[in-house]
Formats: structure tokens, C-alpha cells, sequence
């Protein structure tokens, strides 16, 4: 009994965090509980959520197909399923469980956007060849954003630390 209220009291700190967007340390507290108890559908969901929240698409992946494919799975961790699928280029697959999504939430607008964009995949693709994206001088690690062209200069938004001008 000890070890099944140290579970769920760890669970219960996980979703506390994860509702607070904490997402890292949620899935620390996940990982621990999966691997006491790996049937447990809620943290399997909760660790899928985490990765794609903390954009590892490989992971989710990983974890929504241990249980998407079960009868009484929610019909969001289908969508959440394609989005994964989609993040990782299995675009084809991904089609086709948005269609399973779309089937069980017909009134959910976005699925038409997506499954045209499925549909139409190849093209932007195409179209990318035509760009060419390459760092600059005054690129950061940060998150650099929304160049704009201004008078004789560029402007564009940063999440620097450092309030100097470039």
C-alpha cells in the first residue's frame, strides 16, 4: 500500500505541475511513475503531452502510439497523435489519423486546414527550395524574431538578456 500512495502522491505533483505548465519537471515525476506502473493510460497521455509541449515530437510519438490505438482512447490524443506524426515528416500517417480525428470530432474546424495541408504537403515542400535562411553576425541563442525593414536599418524583436543596441 506504501508504494501505491507514493505513486499517486507522485502523480498528483506531476499533473499539480504540469497544469502550472511546468512541463520539465512534470516529466521528470512521470518518468518515475511509468516506470512503477506502465499500464497507467493518464501518465502515458500526460509524458505524450509534456514531449510535444516541449517540442519532442520523437518522444510523443513514442508514447501516444503505446496507446492510440486502444478503443476508449480520447479523441484529442488522436489529434495529438497526427500533430506528432506530422512534426516528424510521417506525413501520410498522419493524414490518415487526422481523418480517424475528424471522424469521432466532425465539428472541429481545424481538421479541414490540416487534412488540406496533407494533401498539398509536397508543394510547400517544393516551394522551400526557393529560400535560403543562413545566420548573421548579430544572431543570438536566444530567440531572435520579426525582422522588419526600418528607415536604413532592420529592427526585430529578441529575448536577449543584454539591453544594448546592435
Amino acid at each position: 500500500t506504501n508504494i501505491s500512495t507514493f505513486l499517486f502522491k507522485n502523480e498528483k505533483k506531476a499533473d499539480k505541475l504540469f497544469d502550472q505548465m511546468a512541463y520539465q519537471n512534470a516529466l521528470h515525476l512521470y518518468s518515475h511513475s511509468i516506470e512503477k506502473d506502465p499500464a497507467n493510460r493518464h501518465v502515458r497521455e500526460r509524458l505524450a503531452e509534456c514531449y510535444l509541449k516541449l517540442t519532442d515530437p520523437v518522444n510523443a510519438e513514442l508514447w501516444l502510439a503505446t496507446f492510440v490505438n486502444e478503443p476508449d482512447v480520447h479523441p484529442t490524443m488522436l489529434y495529438l497523435y497526427s500533430e506528432a506524426l506530422a512534426m516528424n515528416r510521417n506525413y501520410r500517417e498522419a493524414r490518415s489519423w487526422m481523418e480517424a480525428y475528424q471522424k469521432v470530432k466532425p465539428e472541429d474546424t481545424r481538421t479541414k486546414e490540416k487534412l488540406t495541408f496533407y494533401e498539398h504537403v509536397n508543394d510547400f515542400l517544393n516551394d522551400s527550395i526557393r529560400f535560403a535562411v543562413f545566420n548573421t553576425s548579430f544572431n543570438s541563442d536566444q530567440s531572435d524574431f520579426g525582422a522588419h525593414y526600418y528607415k536604413d536599418g532592420l529592427v526585430f524583436a529578441s529575448s536577449r538578456s543584454d539591453n544594448s543596441y546592435i
